[in-house]
């Protein structure tokens, strides 16, 4: 019986080319199927996150209840309304009493035959050279009262005397200048001192032509000044120059402060206000205030939301006194705070905001 060959296992081969092709393949899949899982992820991450509302805003300001009544508003400055001798001739009269008295005797004495012709004759001369003696000496007085007037024209020259009780405001000229108010002599000046009376102090203001309807004498006004922002004055209109600016089409108005105060000095820059009405002290005073659109109510109470870091609270508010389109508030909140404009009813403290553009 004839025995069966052996199987030939040299032609059993695993072709191991086609193995890194799988492998590529299902890293590849795995690759993905990872990306697509991060994503679903940061999907479902990012889906319940809160987002960002877009809100319209507006800004907490400090007002003040005066400013509703102001029906114009103009700039100025601050300005002033108002800047020997005689015992020679005692001694020559003596003379001639003396004389005339000595030619007295010498005319009786002549009479009597007591003393000769010329005895008398120079009596007479002596008489008539002491009257001589008086005229002159009262001619030197002349002189001398003229001299003295001279010197004190002189003297009165280097007196400053002010037309009214004020205060130095500058010195135009200094030792050994000349001061020729009249001329227009080269180096001269034109006056020592600037001065002003400061009890009249007023604030000059331009209104335009178009708008002078709107102003007259006696109007009350309310004057800021750059200097002192925190104080507002009272004060009037006192006087309405009667001619116009043709450059500029403008009116100047001069405005009166009510009360002076010793701050205020000339040539500081003013705003003024024209009221329609007169306004108190209290009405005068700063109050905080935001749009009335602002405010809403929340569990029964009056709250504005304001916005931090992108995020709304609400505080709680007391509304006060109307001024326009403004309320004032007292709370937890100042100037220059923003606020959310009109939030919705369903709108939350703690919600996410970012400013509408």
């Amino acid at each position: 019986m004839t025995q069966a060959a052996p199987p030939d296992l040299s032609k059993l081969r695993i072709d191991r080319s086609l193995a890194p092709v799988v492998t590529r393949r299902r890293r590849r899949w795995l690759w993905w199927g990872g990306i697509l899982l991060v994503v679903a992820a940061a999907g479902g991450w990012f889906a319940v996150q809160p987002r960002a509302v877009t809100v319209q805003t507006a800004s907490v300001v400090t007002t003040y209840p005066s400013q509703q009544f102001v029906l114009l508003n103009a700039t100025g400055y601050v300005v002033a309304q108002r800047k020997a001798a005689r015992a020679a001739l005692e001694q020559a009269l003596a003379e001639e009493r003396d004389a005339v008295a000595q030619l007295k005797r010498n005319q009786d004495l002549l009479a009597k035959g007591f003393v000769s012709a010329a005895a008398v004759d120079t009596a007479k001369a002596r008489a008539e050279k002491a009257t001589a003696g008086v005229a002159n000496a009262r001619a030197t007085i002349n002189v001398s009262e003229a001299s003295s007037r001279n010197a004190q024209v002189a003297v009165d020259y280097t007196v400053i005397r002010a037309p009214f009780d004020g205060v130095i405001l500058s010195k135009s000229a200094n030792v050994g200048d000349l001061v020729t108010p009249f001329s227009n002599a080269a180096d001269s000046k034109g006056a020592v001192v600037s001065m002003a009376d400061m009890s009249t102090l007023e604030v000059e203001a331009d209104v335009a032509e178009s708008s002078l309807s709107k102003v007259t004498v006696g109007q009350p006004a309310e004057i800021l000044l750059d200097a002192l922002p925190d104080t507002r004055f009272r004060g009037r209109i006192s006087r309405i120059v009667p001619t116009v600016d043709r450059a500029k089409a403008t009116v100047m108005t001069k405005v009166k402060f009510d009360t002076i105060d010793p701050r205020i000095l000339p040539e500081m820059s003013a705003k003024v206000s024209f009221l329609s009405q007169e306004v108190s002290a209290e009405q005068q005073k700063p109050m905080v205030a935001v749009a009335a659109d602002a405010l809403v109510q929340r569990d029964g109470r009056a709250v504005v939301f304001v916005i931090k870091d992108g995020v709304a609270t609400a505080v709680p508010v007391t509304p006060g006194k109307k001024v326009g389109d403004l309320t004032g508030i007292a709370g937890d909140v100042k100037s220059g705070d923003k606020v959310v404009s009109k939030p919705t009813d369903n709108f939350a403290s703690g919600t996410l905001v970012k400013s509408a553009k």
